[in-house]
């Protein structure tokens, strides 16, 4: 209600249960959902307000966690795919897309008016949306997958948020929480990078058992890139972009492949979208960066950063390196 009051009722209107929004009157309650998982221990209620914050109820009126801040006043919030999204829209004119917990995860689509209205199609991945204009889009949400493999280990995004390391032979299986989108996965020996929008996360292994499942952060990269493809090798990480230059011609590099070489030094080799495929590259390092370089007669070149901070090495190939 306006007065930022939640009533339950039972279906002859008797009121079980009253929930008062922080507030009051000042964040008017615009919206509410119950979300329709049956895997649910509880029944729970999101309620998006005008105090431009989105939060989570049991039928009981228990707060679970705590509020979700937003940047925007909410006008409608629904759940996607039997529970397991949020969709919510606004005065900020998009439809975004949230975990079922209240992350957010990106931006379905944009509007030119307030979002009103927006809802799924029952069992399947479309999204219907209404504007204060009148509008109506229509969407259609594709997850794609992300994963690395490295051996007997294979890394997966699990729950938009989540990365699992399962162990291939012994079955074993360890999750990592990182409560933020996860964009790439790469794993390889006993290092696994995560990364996220704002930052680069880099796991190693508790110890050199072949059989562990233990990983710990070692280093963390504060800085946000754009890119299609994640490598971690020994004591580095590359990033690729989607284009990379070869003597004044551009051409997509939509495989990077690492060769594991004897300590510390890796190669990598690349194939282009033509069918192209360029030898291992080797690395030689210069003063507070590192450049990988084409052994014939660098017809292929990108340059990394490498923060002073952290012990890893970023590489944006056919960019110029960063300050």
């Amino acid at each position: 209600m306006f007065n930022g009051i939640i009533s339950i009722r039972n279906k002859n209107g008797e009121e079980k249960v009253k929930i008062e929004r922080p507030g009051g009157s000042l964040s008017p309650i615009w919206s509410i959902c119950w979300n329709p998982s049956r895997e649910e221990r509880n029944d729970i209620l999101a309620v998006a307000d005008w105090g431009q914050k989105v939060s989570f109820y049991q039928l009981s009126g228990k707060q679970i966690g705590k509020d979700r801040a937003l940047n925007f006043d909410p006008c409608c919030i629904s759940y996607f795919t039997k529970g397991e999204y949020i969709l919510l829209g606004g005065t900020d004119k998009q439809v975004s897309l949230f975990t079922k917990d209240g992350v957010r995860l990106g931006t379905v689509g944009e509007q030119n008016s307030w979002v009103w209205t927006c809802q799924a199609k029952p069992d399947s991945n479309y999204v219907v949306v209404g504007c204060q204009d009148g509008t109506i889009s229509f969407y259609q949400l594709i997850f794609s997958t992300v994963h690395g493999l490295y051996k007997d280990r294979y890394a997966y995004r699990d729950s938009m948020t989540d990365v699992i390391v399962q162990h291939l032979i012994t079955e074993q299986k360890v999750r990592i929480k990182c409560k933020e989108l996860v964009k790439k996965i790469a794993i390889c020996r006993n290092r696994l990078a995560i990364q996220l929008p704002e930052k680069i996360l880099i796991y190693e292994l508790y110890s050199e058992d072949l059989s562990d499942m233990h990983y710990r952060v070692k280093e963390k990269i504060i800085k946000k890139f754009e890119c299609n493809l994640l490598v971690v090798c020994a004591n580095h990480i590359i990033l690729c972009q989607s284009w990379v230059c070869f003597l004044g011609e551009t051409a997509a590099v939509p495989v990077l492949q690492r060769s594991e070489g004897a300590g510390v030094a890796d190669g990598v080799s690349h194939s282009l979208h033509q069918g192209d495929r360029w030898p291992s590259w080797k690395r030689r390092p210069l003063s507070g960066a590192e450049e990988w370089t084409d052994p014939e007669d660098l017809r292929g070149q990108s340059l990394c950063y490498r923060p002073a901070e952290a012990g890893h090495s970023c590489a944006l190939l056919g960019h110029e390196c960063l300050p």
